[in-house]
């Protein structure tokens, strides 16, 4: 038990575009890398000491989904050209390629404190 302990809490948000194929997992690999570049992850880490931060998490979260919408349109003419070369791999036509943007959540810190603070940060921070 440390005797430093504070209310404050650690957000950390970490997102990634995915894309929801009907098609092994192989060729998902193949064109979720194709699709992302490789990459195309983004994480957000915040210091967060009162119940006062939900404009600011929002504006992260929101940031988090333009940033891939941005991915998802500067791609549209190639993610076409994927989805025709994924449907001739596959042999047939029912094919379908679906962007999924997923955002994880991770939330550290805080203690039961006395003023109960700490439980009002963790109650701001999911809703």
């Amino acid at each position: 038990v440390s005797d430093d302990a504070t209310t404050c809490h650690i957000l950390g948000l970490w997102s990634h575009l995915s894309l929801d194929y009907s098609s092994s997992t192989a060729h998902r690999d193949q064109m979720q890398q194709q699709q992302n570049g490789g990459d195309g992850k983004l994480a957000t880490v915040a210091h967060i000491d009162s119940p006062d931060y939900e404009d600011c998490i929002r504006d992260a979260v929101d940031l988090h989904y333009r940033h891939h919408s941005s991915q998802l349109s500067s791609s549209s003419s190639s993610s076409s050209k994927q989805q025709q070369h994924q449907t001739r791999l596959n042999g047939d036509d029912s094919t379908i390629i679906l962007p999924v943007i997923k955002l994880s959540i991770h939330l550290m810190g805080g203690y039961n404190d006395n003023d109960g603070t700490s439980h009002e940060i963790t109650q701001g921070v999911l809703r």
